[in-house]
């Protein structure tokens, strides 16, 4: 998934909005920059970044994928993870990594990476989740 059309590119995802705390994956320390894919559409920006080190209550855990979707200030941080052998297999113990990480997190079957209109898929997604944080903000008296 982390093959698409555009370049990978230095963002500083605590800028963006997002809400996990990145650290380097080897020193353990806040990481200033990470490498993602920058994408505009019609109704949101997004930056996509794989293979991505947070640090929880819990400990460290690697992100197979991590989203910061916005759209005119407003943002929401996502999680893709890829299922089935050689991955994540356990999904009592997935589901808890999920809990822990307090983000909205879509499991995709490693089986479908070739499917056409995957990407289109989780996008759409994405959109979904940042357009229910908004109207869940905006029902709380203001997005923050």
């Amino acid at each position: 998934m982390a093959l698409l059309g555009v370049p990978l590119v230095g963002v500083r995802l605590d800028r963006l909005g997002c809400k996990l705390r990145v650290i380097d994956g080897v020193s353990g320390k806040k990481a200033e920059l990470h490498r993602g894919f920058v994408m505009k559409g019609q109704d949101a920006s997004l930056v996509w970044c794989p293979q991505v080190t947070v640090r929880t209550s819990k400990g460290y855990r690697c992100v197979d994928n991590l989203l910061v979707m916005s759209d005119g200030g407003k943002s929401v941080t996502l999680a893709v993870e890829l299922d089935g052998a050689p991955f994540h297999q356990d999904a009592a113990k997935e589901s808890r990594r999920d809990r822990e990480l307090g983000v909205p997190v879509l499991h995709v079957d490693a089986g479908r990476l070739d499917e056409p209109g995957l990407i289109a898929q989780i996008l759409s997604w994405a959109k979904r989740q940042l357009d229910a944080a908004q109207a869940q903000q905006e029902a709380h008296g203001g997005f923050c």
